[in-house]
């Protein structure tokens, strides 16, 4: 789990994040600018051409949101003054297309961070709902104050669907991420 530097208000989000399925590290949070929002650069895995300098990596930005944006897949160390081999160059197109894969599972899987976030959110706003409603309450008699108090409880059930909901598709997205990483482990032998 990474700890950013951020302004209280982002802060407890920011340290919630994670990085994306297949990222291997992260650069420093860094703040809103014209690429939007508050943002970490998160880089995959490098994945090299045996007996060449070639390194094939996926690249992205990860925003406060736990959106996705800007996926990539760079090249270092290949040129023109350092032919590949015909199996090195078919290593080469594996890297890729592994690369490519991490980049593909970010952007798929960055909704999930999104929705992980705003279920988040909704529940907080519900617990202030259920708050606001006991308070409601206690100012209430007879069939009214029982019509609140049963207001709380529904409200109290939909903060633990909320809360369900959330974990599923947090656990969800993390077992997809630990296929993709046994599929690649797989694919590089």
């Amino acid at each position: 789990m990474i700890t950013p530097d951020a302004t209280p208000d982002t802060g407890a989000v920011l340290a919630l994040l994670q990085l994306p399925l297949g990222a291997v590290w992260s650069d420093q949070w860094r703040p809103a600018s014209s690429a939007g929002g508050q943002h970490e650069r998160v880089i995959g895995a490098d994945r090299g051409i045996e007996g060449h300098p070639a390194q094939v990596r996926a690249t992205a930005m990860q925003f406060a949101d736990g959106t996705i944006s800007a996926p990539r897949i760079t090249v270092g160390g290949a040129g023109e003054k350092q032919p590949l081999t015909p199996a090195q160059a078919r290593q080469l197109a594996t890297a890729l297309v592994q690369a490519a894969g991490d980049a593909d599972t970010w952007t798929r899987h960055g909704d999930a961070s999104a929705a992980v976030a705003a279920l988040a959110e909704a529940a907080t706003r519900l617990r202030n709902a259920r708050e606001n409603a006991k308070d409601a309450g206690s100012s209430l008699a007879g069939a009214r104050r029982a019509r609140a108090e049963e207001l709380c409880e529904l409200i109290a059930d939909a903060v633990a669907f909320t809360e369900r909901l959330s974990f599923t598709t947090a656990t969800d997205a993390a077992s997809d991420a630990h296929q993709q990483r046994i599929l690649r482990e797989g694919s590089d032998k």
